[in-house]
């Protein structure tokens, strides 16, 4: 199996990386999109009233915001869906807050595709031994990137990024030692 090739691209985000094969498609709406205000007023509605149940466990179970891909349109449709998807992750940490089963709650984005920007929520599992999530080899010393300043602006968060095979950002509490 060849590895597919990774290239450096200019993004909103700064210079991400990106696998380079020739058979993945951005995914992105294919017609005009009407509607606009409408669907964003719902889609913060939805953030705002986003909810985590509390009984069972979490095998890296997440949620996304932009299914459509409409944050691959322009930069002001990923800043609107950015802002979606914190607030749904800071509902998520606050209803974990007082939650008595270990748990992690993290926030992934994807540089190159908003469709794939989610929120997760993972806990000791039946499926798998894989509690806790190591996050690898993620630089937790990086910059963030002027387009998420805003967004992560919280001191008990915690702020990385990862390039293999594309650039990823993970925001988290900040782990107490």
């Amino acid at each position: 199996m060849a590895v597919p090739e990774i290239i450096s691209v200019p993004s909103p985000f700064g210079r991400i990386q990106i696998g380079a094969d020739p058979e993945f498609e951005l995914l992105r709406p294919r017609k005009k999109v009407r509607g606009r205000r409408r669907y964003y007023r719902a889609l913060q509605r939805k953030a705002a009233q986003f909810q985590v149940e509390l009984d069972g466990w979490y095998d890296h179970h997440h949620w996304h915001v932009d299914w459509p891909g409409l944050g691959n349109l322009s930069r002001s449709e990923r800043l609107q869906h950015l802002a979606a998807l914190f607030v749904m992750f800071r509902r998520a940490l606050a209803q974990t807050a007082t939650w008595a089963q270990p748990h992690q709650c993290w926030l992934q984005i994807d540089a190159h595709d908003s469709s794939q920007d989610a929120v997760f929520l993972h806990t000791p599992n039946p499926n798998a031994d894989n509690f806790p999530h190591g996050f690898g080899d993620l630089d937790w010393e990086c910059p963030i990137p002027e387009l998420l300043r805003e967004f992560v602006a919280e001191p008990g968060w915690q702020f990385g990024r990862f390039d293999r095979p594309s650039t990823h950002f993970v925001v988290r509490p900040r782990p107490t030692a």
